[in-house]
């Protein structure tokens, strides 16, 4: 029994560490795409081939330092558990590449869904939706086919979080 609540107690304190390294591998640049308008069920920002959905917005925004800094606040801190649905129609994804241009990590998320999919996935499940769509927004992307503007929203985040 006590090796067993040890093996927990290190696998929890691990989980928190690579939380706190997220993406645990060197980036130099991000790029926010926004995706998948249609609205269409089982699209990723990047196919198990390796490729970019066809109706992602290329090049997608750099992130500046700034931005970057609070986008990798907001993925490791993460938020207080919150309702989600059983779907997942993903919308939104940053891109995380080296010096070289490859990929090292990914974060792509639904903010109707309440849910991500992070690469790694070593952080969440939940998420500050709402602050990643002000940063959305900031980046000048939609914030999606039904979201106008972070107030909006906002809204929609309080009426869902209320619901569950």
């Amino acid at each position: 029994m006590r090796r067993a609540l040890a093996l927990l107690s290190l696998l929890f304190v691990g989980s928190l560490a690579a939380a706190d390294d997220w993406p645990g591998a060197t980036f130099t640049t991000v790029r926010a795409y926004y995706y998948n308008a249609a609205s269409e069920h089982d699209r990723r920002l990047i196919d198990q081939a390796g490729k970019f959905d066809a109706t992602a917005v290329q090049p997608g925004v750099e992130l500046n330092a700034a931005q970057t800094a609070r986008l990798l606040a907001l993925v490791r801190r993460g938020a207080p558990p919150q309702p989600v649905t059983s779907c997942y129609v993903p919308h939104h994804g940053f891109v995380f590449t080296n010096a070289l241009g490859r990929r090292v990590a990914v974060f792509e998320f639904c903010l109707e869904c309440l849910k991500a999919t992070p690469m790694p996935n070593t952080v969440g499940p939940f998420f500050d939706y709402p602050a990643l769509a002000e940063l959305l927004h900031e980046l000048k992307l939609p914030i999606g086919p039904k979201f106008k503007n972070p107030a909006a929203y906002r809204r929609f985040h309080a009426r869902r979080a209320k619901s569950g």
